[in-house]
């Protein structure tokens, strides 16, 4: 899904309510929004996105206020799961390619990105995780 379709989703997005993540109520007030900033993969490159919109809710029946996460936009965290994966799969595979470059290509500092491979590296043994990369 490109950018352009993304921000469309969001416009949508912004309407619907949904039910309570709580007590599963179906009484979901809007409470608001608020931007938030995130690096998303558009087609083959990473992109600084300033302005997404997460809708705040709040629950008639129990009171609680929680935000629903735009399509797209799926964790917390300001790089998106598909920017790590493929910026970690950019610095593994290619031997000849240097960290720096690789950081530069995907929006991030070197450190960052050898973090991001150095997490990866915990869950499971590098060889099994180039096998699933290469085949």
């Amino acid at each position: 899904m490109t950018l352009c379709e993304l921000k469309e989703r969001w416009k949508q997005e912004l309407f619907c309510r949904g039910r309570c993540c709580t007590c599963d109520s179906e009484r979901v007030w809007f409470n608001g929004i608020r931007l938030r900033k995130a690096t998303l993969r558009d087609g083959g490159r990473s992109t600084f996105v300033a302005d997404i919109p997460v809708r705040r809710l709040l629950c008639g029946d129990c009171s609680a206020r929680f935000c629903r996460p735009p399509t797209g936009v799926p964790t917390r965290a300001h790089y998106q799961p598909c920017v790590v994966s493929e910026a970690v799969v950019s610095d593994v595979r290619d031997e000849k390619v240097c960290d720096s470059a690789v950081a530069k290509e995907h929006g991030c500092h070197r450190r960052t990105l050898l973090r991001w491979v150095a997490r990866i590296a915990h869950l499971a043994e590098p060889a099994a995780l180039l096998r699933r990369v290469l085949f």
